[in-house]
């Protein structure tokens, strides 16, 4: 909630330091100050589709438009320089594009599909496929039963009687059991 009312406090700062900078011409008669700014000042929705797609460059390693620092240099600085690209008619490619050129792809908040940074979007997909299968293949071998050698159930020993005990035990098992009745 903090960080929304920060936003729309920077925002309306914003609309009032560019409506304010605009210098008026001589022949035009002055609009209104709902006019100016729904004429030519970008909306803070316009803003934050460009600066939710690059990355502050003031040490947090966040997206623009969520920097944490109430005072962010670089954030301060170029707010206003989108706001004046978007109100010159500028779409968010293009000032993206500008970005960019000027400070290289590590300013973008998600790389490219291009090339070779198409593997930063292959390789986790692919990874979580190899280990969900590795995972399936473990837990199907540990849930195979394996027969025990002797216990009920499982195949005859050598000997074909289809018990594993030799007919003393049976004998001595009967002769104790007997004793219990």
């Amino acid at each position: 909630m903090i960080k929304i009312c920060r936003h729309l406090a920077v925002d309306l700062w914003l609309l009032a330091s560019v409506a304010a900078a605009q210098p008026l011409q001589q022949s035009e008669a002055a609009p209104t100050i709902v006019e100016s700014m729904s004429a030519k000042m970008p909306s803070a929705m316009q803003i934050r589709a460009v600066t939710t797609q690059i990355i502050c460059l003031c040490g947090c390693n966040l997206m623009f438009a969520d920097c944490p620092h109430n005072v962010c240099s670089f954030r301060d600085q170029q707010k206003p320089r989108i706001a004046k690209m978007l109100s010159q008619g500028l779409k968010p490619d293009v000032i993206i594009a500008k970005y960019v050129a000027e400070y290289g792809e590590r300013i973008l908040a998600s790389p490219n599909t291009e090339g070779f940074n198409l593997v930063a979007w292959i390789v986790p997909f692919l990874g979580a496929a190899i280990g969900a299968f590795g995972l399936g293949v473990m837990v199907k071998k540990w849930t195979k039963r394996q027969p025990v050698p002797g216990a009920l159930g499982s195949t005859p020993l050598a000997g074909g009687s289809g018990s594993a005990l030799d007919d003393d035990q049976l004998q001595r098992i009967d002769a104790e059991l007997a004793s219990f009745d």
